[in-house]
């Protein structure tokens, strides 16, 4: 019995690309596919659901946004040492059980909670393991002040990051490199981990971007709604040239990921796949499809009020190394 078609209405506020996408991915894992997610601005009146960086929860712009309604708020955290941890309506990231997420949606959201418990009950235990790539730690991996770093996977060490000079030395055994999943991590480097690596390092931006592509799992860190626009272009094997270069030269005027696959007449995923490996690799700049449009129309906050907070959220964060 088919039932019929409802919106969750989220508004995201302090969180970055990376960690939005992460979220919406597992947020779709959890809330039932009858339900469309709908992401909104902060003064909708119509917000279900608020999700907002930790650092921000309490500030007072938030508070004034709130302005007295009753909306649940779930808390993100980057908090070193709580990895997967749900506490205190805090999610700590990365992500790895998400049944704890799931009870305290089903348990706070009037849409989720009226539903029938056998519906809650028919979610398998299996798809609450999150096996999406956490995509923020591409950001990490190219955050300036991290320090020397290392990206880690189920099978081991992969390789070991300056962050300051955009290179990444590679092991020894570089199939390792063929494996792109949820078990990816980034941590600090040791001394230790220098001695696994080969002495000649790779351009940090070009092997992200070669490694994605070529990973047999399609990427989603782009939606075919949201806005790519090219920075730096992707240096591609000569097999792979003119797929990969058709499709960067639309991305360098700034498109769609749909309308780059309706211009080029390559299939949506492959676009979507290519956008995403740009993205991650930090060669192209991109902006989320909620994120895109102003809420003038609907009655919500200023186009200068929307961006002024942004803004501060931006500059923040940056601040706090978030």
């Amino acid at each position: 019995m088919n039932m019929p078609q409802s919106s969750v209405d989220i508004s995201i506020v302090g969180l970055s690309v990376g960690t939005t996408v992460t979220i919406r991915n597992c947020l779709r894992q959890i809330i039932p596919s009858h339900f469309d997610l709908r992401w909104v601005n902060l003064a909708e009146p119509t917000v279900d659901l608020l999700i907002v960086h930790s650092a921000f929860a309490e500030s007072a712009n938030v508070s004034k946004m709130l302005s007295g309604r009753q909306i649940p708020k779930l808390k993100i955290s980057t908090e070193f040492g709580q990895d997967g941890v749900f506490r205190n309506e805090t999610l700590y990231l990365p992500i790895a059980e998400l049944t704890p997420l799931q009870e305290w949606l089903y348990t706070k959201l009037p849409k989720l909670s009226s539903l029938p418990v056998s519906h809650f009950l028919s979610q398998k235990t299996d798809q609450l393991i999150n096996q999406q790539i956490d995509f923020s730690l591409f950001e990490k991996i190219h955050d300036k002040e991290a320090g020397p770093t290392k990206i880690l996977s189920a099978d081991g060490l992969i390789g070991i990051v300056n962050t300051r000079k955009e290179q990444i030395w590679l092991t020894k055994t570089e199939s390792q490199t063929n494996k792109v999943d949820h078990t990816w991590q980034v941590t600090y480097s040791t001394n230790k981990d220098g001695r696994e690596v080969i002495d000649f390092p790779n351009d940090l931006r070009q092997w992200i971007w070669q490694t994605l592509w070529q990973a047999d799992r399609l990427l989603t860190l782009a939606s075919p709604e949201d806005y790519i626009h090219l920075k730096f272009w992707p240096h591609p094997k000569v097999s792979d040239r003119k797929d990969t270069l058709r499709m960067a030269a639309y991305f360098e005027h700034g498109y769609k990921v749909r309308e780059v696959a309706e211009k080029s007449q390559i299939s949506l995923p492959r676009v979507q796949h290519f956008a995403s490996s740009l993205i991650a690799a930090n060669l192209a700049k991109h902006s989320l499809a909620e994120f895109s449009h102003s809420s003038v129309a609907r009655g919500g906050m200023s186009g200068r009020e929307a961006l002024g907070l942004r803004g501060f959220f931006s500059k923040l964060r940056l601040r706090l190394g978030l």
